[in-house]
């Protein structure tokens, strides 16, 4: 299956909006209430990984690592 490189261009913008809203929420720039934050920590961490994983599959998709 071929990806092409606007999907992967996309999820990646998306992971980073999304990794920006976490921090904004963890800064209590924005508030949600007591509940949210509960959850906030763990769900950063794994957005933060999704990213990563997401950026190295986008770096292997074009070329820029090769395995």
């Amino acid at each position: 299956m071929v990806i092409p490189p606007i999907v992967i261009a996309a999820g990646g913008v998306s992971l980073l909006a999304l990794l920006a809203l976490q921090i904004a929420i963890g800064k209590r720039w924005i508030k949600f209430g007591r509940g949210q934050m509960k959850y906030h920590r763990w769900i950063a961490y794994l957005m933060a990984a999704l990213a990563l994983g997401h950026a190295f599959g986008g770096l292997v998709a074009l070329g820029y690592i090769g395995l």
